[in-house]
């Protein structure tokens, strides 16, 4: 009887060893870049990701918001080299004094160029908040919101699930 119930806290005991935490993500935003963290500890992307993979949905939601903080950041680039090409060629006319010649194209590479710079700056922060949703959807964190907008009778508050 003895060895029966030794056996059953045994038993009992190795079970709630073996049983592990799930880790607790969290992204913030940095300035040039977010940062990872598990269970409050700063970490790299990497581990992040080797840790988040576990879940298919967080996965992929990440991954999303990996390839557009990409897109934005190419997008920006881009549209930096054209308005600052642009904008050179400007200033070296207003240098020696001769008339700036500008045209619709021109014109149109200017301020063509510095919205893909700003365009591209705002797909690249908001792709982070993919990522944030990302680890909120790992750590078992409802993904409700309340916003003002339309509903069946006119306008209200409505709840997404």
């Amino acid at each position: 009887m003895r060895l029966l119930v030794f056996l059953t806290a045994l038993c009992f005991m190795t079970t709630l060893n073996a049983q592990t935490e799930q880790a607790e993500l969290m992204v913030k935003r940095g300035f040039f870049s977010p940062v990872f963290y598990i269970n409050g500890e700063k970490t790299d992307r990497d581990k992040f990701v080797s840790k988040i993979r576990s879940n298919e949905e967080a996965h992929r939601l990440f991954h999303k918001g990996i390839a557009r903080k990409t897109i934005g950041c190419t997008v920006s680039v881009l549209g930096a080299v054209v308005a600052g090409v642009e904008q050179g060629r400007r200033s070296e006319y207003k240098k020696s004094d001769r008339e700036i010649p500008t045209s619709g194209t021109q014109n149109a590479k200017l301020y063509g160029g510095w919205l893909a710079l700003i365009g591209g700056v705002a797909t690249y922060y908001t792709a982070i908040s993919w990522q944030q949703r990302a680890a909120e959807i790992y750590n078992g964190q409802p993904s409700t919101s309340l916003h003002l907008g339309p509903t069946n009778h006119g306008i209200g508050f409505t709840l997404k699930f």
